[in-house]
């Protein structure tokens, strides 16, 4: 995808990167994980280890907050240029 910098009105290609969406999925499951394994979720009359539901969850949030595609540097002036607003 091509897009323009505000900046210096340059054409930049821009190129995703799932880095940081991949390292905030393996943060967020071990740290989930590692909090529901000693939690207990029951209901119903039965009861599982809150761990994989967590780390699930964990994973999810943490892939998020750390996903970094929605703003890029222009190769140029370094300007950042925000791709969604």
């Amino acid at each position: 995808m091509r897009v323009e910098c505000h900046n210096c009105k340059s054409i930049v290609e821009y190129e995703q990167d799932e880095s940081g969406k991949w390292v905030g999925m393996i943060i967020g499951g071990a740290g989930g994980g590692w909090l529901g394994s000693s939690i207990g979720i029951a209901l119903l009359g039965t009861a599982i280890s809150g761990m994989l539901p967590l780390a699930i969850i964990g994973a999810i949030i943490l892939s998020n907050v750390m996903d970094s595609s929605d703003e890029m540097e222009c190769p140029k002036c370094k300007a950042t240029i925000k791709l969604k607003s």
